[in-house]
Protein backbone atom coordinates (compact mmCIF):
# COMPACT_ATOMS: atom_id res chain seq x y z
CA UNK A 1 0.00 0.00 0.00
CA UNK A 2 1.32 3.65 -0.90
CA UNK A 3 0.55 6.14 1.63
CA UNK A 4 -0.29 8.34 -0.71
CA UNK A 5 -3.32 8.12 -2.56
CA UNK A 6 -1.82 9.05 -5.87
CA UNK A 7 1.46 7.20 -7.68
CA UNK A 8 1.81 10.74 -9.67
CA UNK A 9 2.39 12.27 -6.77
CA UNK A 10 4.32 9.96 -4.67
CA UNK A 11 7.03 10.00 -8.16
CA UNK A 12 7.16 13.43 -7.87
CA UNK A 13 8.53 13.63 -4.34
CA UNK A 14 10.50 10.98 -4.92
CA UNK A 15 12.35 13.09 -7.67
CA UNK A 16 12.46 15.75 -5.23
CA UNK A 17 14.01 14.12 -2.50
CA UNK A 18 17.50 14.00 -4.00
CA UNK A 19 18.33 17.63 -3.12
CA UNK A 20 20.17 18.86 0.34
CA UNK A 21 18.23 19.37 2.38
CA UNK A 22 17.77 15.31 2.16
CA UNK A 23 21.42 14.23 2.12
CA UNK A 24 22.15 10.98 3.23
CA UNK A 25 24.02 11.02 6.42
CA UNK A 26 26.76 8.33 7.38
CA UNK A 27 25.70 6.24 10.50
CA UNK A 28 28.85 4.72 12.10
CA UNK A 29 28.13 5.58 15.41
CA UNK A 30 24.27 5.39 15.87
CA UNK A 31 24.02 2.32 17.35
CA UNK A 32 26.04 4.15 20.57
CA UNK A 33 23.05 6.64 20.90
CA UNK A 34 20.95 5.24 24.56
CA UNK A 35 17.33 5.40 24.36
CA UNK A 36 15.46 7.39 26.55
CA UNK A 37 12.23 6.33 28.65
CA UNK A 38 9.00 8.31 27.33
CA UNK A 39 7.35 10.56 29.57
CA UNK A 40 4.07 9.22 29.29
CA UNK A 41 2.22 6.74 31.42
CA UNK A 42 2.91 2.66 30.15
CA UNK A 43 -0.02 0.75 29.46
CA UNK A 44 -0.54 -1.86 32.27
CA UNK A 45 1.31 -5.39 31.51
CA UNK A 46 1.55 -8.32 33.74
CA UNK A 47 5.13 -8.10 33.99
CA UNK A 48 6.87 -5.61 36.61
CA UNK A 49 7.74 -2.12 34.70
CA UNK A 50 11.79 -1.26 34.95
CA UNK A 51 12.41 1.39 37.61
CA UNK A 52 12.90 5.21 35.20
CA UNK A 53 16.80 4.37 36.15
CA UNK A 54 16.56 1.13 34.64
CA UNK A 55 14.35 1.22 31.34
CA UNK A 56 16.25 2.21 28.10
CA UNK A 57 13.20 1.57 25.30
CA UNK A 58 10.28 4.41 25.60
CA UNK A 59 7.25 3.47 26.72
CA UNK A 60 3.93 2.70 24.85
CA UNK A 61 1.53 5.73 24.19
CA UNK A 62 -1.88 4.50 24.42
CA UNK A 63 -3.55 7.45 24.66
CA UNK A 64 -4.42 10.00 21.47
CA UNK A 65 -4.46 13.35 23.53
CA UNK A 66 -5.15 16.10 20.95
CA UNK A 67 -2.25 18.29 20.26
CA UNK A 68 -2.52 21.71 22.48
CA UNK A 69 -0.55 24.12 20.34
CA UNK A 70 -0.73 22.70 16.59
CA UNK A 71 -3.93 22.82 14.00
CA UNK A 72 -5.40 19.99 12.41
CA UNK A 73 -5.94 16.29 14.11
CA UNK A 74 -2.77 14.62 16.15
CA UNK A 75 -0.50 12.03 14.91
CA UNK A 76 -0.95 8.62 15.97
CA UNK A 77 1.03 5.32 14.95
CA UNK A 78 -2.78 3.85 13.47
CA UNK A 79 -2.64 6.32 11.09
CA UNK A 80 -0.05 4.72 9.27
CA UNK A 81 -1.13 1.01 9.32
CA UNK A 82 0.73 -2.09 10.73
CA UNK A 83 2.88 -2.92 8.43
CA UNK A 84 4.85 -0.71 5.25
CA UNK A 85 3.66 -2.25 2.09
CA UNK A 86 4.84 0.03 -0.84
CA UNK A 87 4.01 -0.82 -4.78
CA UNK A 88 4.69 1.75 -7.53
CA UNK A 89 4.67 0.57 -10.71
CA UNK A 90 7.25 -2.28 -10.73
CA UNK A 91 9.13 -1.10 -7.51
CA UNK A 92 7.86 -2.96 -4.17
CA UNK A 93 9.29 -3.29 -0.97
CA UNK A 94 7.49 -4.77 2.16
CA UNK A 95 8.24 -4.09 6.04
CA UNK A 96 6.59 -5.66 9.13
CA UNK A 97 6.15 -2.98 11.90
CA UNK A 98 7.33 -4.17 14.73
CA UNK A 99 6.95 -1.14 17.29
CA UNK A 100 5.00 1.97 17.21
CA UNK A 101 5.36 4.78 19.67
CA UNK A 102 3.21 8.14 19.94
CA UNK A 103 4.41 10.79 22.29
CA UNK A 104 2.33 13.76 23.69
CA UNK A 105 5.48 16.54 23.82
CA UNK A 106 8.96 15.37 21.88
CA UNK A 107 10.97 14.91 24.79
CA UNK A 108 11.36 10.93 24.37
CA UNK A 109 12.98 11.91 20.94
CA UNK A 110 15.04 15.22 20.99
CA UNK A 111 18.77 14.42 20.95
CA UNK A 112 21.51 16.85 21.36
CA UNK A 113 20.75 20.11 21.58
CA UNK A 114 17.31 19.78 21.51
CA UNK A 115 16.72 20.80 18.13
CA UNK A 116 12.93 19.50 18.59
CA UNK A 117 12.57 21.60 22.04
CA UNK A 118 13.76 24.82 21.07
CA UNK A 119 11.55 24.75 18.04
CA UNK A 120 8.70 24.16 19.88
CA UNK A 121 7.77 20.69 18.96
CA UNK A 122 4.35 19.64 20.16
CA UNK A 123 4.11 15.67 19.96
CA UNK A 124 5.90 12.68 17.67
CA UNK A 125 5.85 9.34 16.54
CA UNK A 126 8.16 6.51 16.09
CA UNK A 127 7.65 3.71 14.43
CA UNK A 128 9.84 0.76 13.86
CA UNK A 129 10.32 -2.12 10.61
CA UNK A 130 11.93 -5.01 9.51
CA UNK A 131 11.73 -6.90 6.47
CA UNK A 132 13.49 -9.08 4.02
CA UNK A 133 13.81 -11.48 7.28
CA UNK A 134 15.02 -9.00 9.54
CA UNK A 135 18.04 -8.52 6.73
CA UNK A 136 16.79 -4.24 6.60
CA UNK A 137 15.62 -2.67 9.88
CA UNK A 138 14.38 0.63 9.83
CA UNK A 139 13.05 3.76 12.44
CA UNK A 140 10.64 6.13 11.12
CA UNK A 141 10.31 9.36 13.55
CA UNK A 142 7.37 11.96 12.67
CA UNK A 143 7.16 15.44 14.36
CA UNK A 144 4.70 18.32 14.41
CA UNK A 145 5.53 21.55 14.60
CA UNK A 146 3.31 24.56 15.49
CA UNK A 147 4.06 26.11 11.82
CA UNK A 148 6.46 25.43 9.19
CA UNK A 149 9.24 28.19 9.67
CA UNK A 150 9.61 25.91 12.83
CA UNK A 151 9.89 22.50 11.28
CA UNK A 152 12.55 24.06 8.93
CA UNK A 153 14.34 25.86 11.82
CA UNK A 154 14.39 22.24 13.64
CA UNK A 155 15.40 20.89 10.63
CA UNK A 156 18.75 22.36 10.47
CA UNK A 157 19.11 21.67 14.34
CA UNK A 158 18.55 17.66 13.24
CA UNK A 159 21.32 18.23 10.40
CA UNK A 160 24.38 19.29 12.57
CA UNK A 161 24.70 15.55 13.21
CA UNK A 162 21.30 13.49 12.74
CA UNK A 163 23.19 10.72 14.58
CA UNK A 164 22.19 12.43 17.87
CA UNK A 165 19.70 14.93 17.74
CA UNK A 166 17.64 12.32 16.96
CA UNK A 167 16.61 10.22 19.42
CA UNK A 168 16.45 6.49 18.14
CA UNK A 169 15.19 3.12 18.85
CA UNK A 170 18.87 1.31 18.69
CA UNK A 171 17.82 -1.89 19.69
CA UNK A 172 15.32 -2.07 16.80
CA UNK A 173 18.18 -1.63 14.34
CA UNK A 174 21.35 -3.71 13.40
CA UNK A 175 24.53 -3.39 15.45
CA UNK A 176 26.75 -4.30 12.77
CA UNK A 177 25.40 -3.20 8.76
CA UNK A 178 26.46 -2.90 5.42
CA UNK A 179 24.14 -0.09 4.84
CA UNK A 180 23.50 2.27 7.23
CA UNK A 181 22.21 5.97 6.77
CA UNK A 182 19.59 8.65 7.97
CA UNK A 183 17.33 10.96 5.83
CA UNK A 184 15.22 14.17 7.04
CA UNK A 185 13.30 16.52 5.72
CA UNK A 186 10.34 18.79 6.44
CA UNK A 187 7.35 19.39 4.81
CA UNK A 188 4.57 21.94 5.61
CA UNK A 189 4.75 21.42 9.48
CA UNK A 190 6.52 18.45 9.67
CA UNK A 191 9.57 17.04 10.07
CA UNK A 192 9.90 13.13 8.99
CA UNK A 193 13.17 11.54 9.52
CA UNK A 194 14.52 7.99 9.06
CA UNK A 195 17.30 5.86 9.50
CA UNK A 196 17.47 2.37 7.50
CA UNK A 197 20.40 -0.25 8.56
CA UNK A 198 20.76 -3.57 6.15
CA UNK A 199 23.16 -6.05 6.44
CA UNK A 200 25.75 -7.20 3.77
CA UNK A 201 22.89 -9.45 1.79
CA UNK A 202 20.66 -6.53 1.35
CA UNK A 203 22.95 -3.60 1.11
CA UNK A 204 22.02 -2.49 -2.66
CA UNK A 205 18.20 -3.13 -1.83
CA UNK A 206 18.32 -1.36 1.73
CA UNK A 207 19.67 1.93 0.31
CA UNK A 208 16.71 2.27 -2.51
CA UNK A 209 14.00 0.82 0.52
CA UNK A 210 14.95 4.02 2.40
CA UNK A 211 15.24 6.32 -0.40
CA UNK A 212 11.26 4.88 -0.80
CA UNK A 213 10.25 5.14 2.55
CA UNK A 214 11.48 8.37 3.47
CA UNK A 215 9.62 9.77 -0.13
CA UNK A 216 6.60 8.17 0.76
CA UNK A 217 6.47 9.06 4.42
CA UNK A 218 7.36 12.56 3.62
CA UNK A 219 4.59 12.83 0.83
CA UNK A 220 1.91 11.71 3.52
CA UNK A 221 2.39 15.46 4.50
CA UNK A 222 1.90 17.23 1.04
CA UNK A 223 -2.06 17.13 1.62
CA UNK A 224 -2.28 16.44 5.51
CA UNK A 225 -3.27 19.84 7.68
Amino acid sequence: MVLLGGGGVVALIYALDDKPSTTVVAYPEATKIPTEPATEPAPEETTPEPSPEESTTPAEEPSETPSTTTQGKPLTVEEFGADWNFRLGETAFQAERVGGWRHDTCGPLDGKNKPLSKNDCDHGVLMAYSGYGGKIKANVVLLAFPDEEQAKAALKGIAVDSNTTIRWRMDLLHKDFAYGKIRYNSTGRYVVATVVTGAQAEKTRAERFHRYLQTDFEGVFVFRG
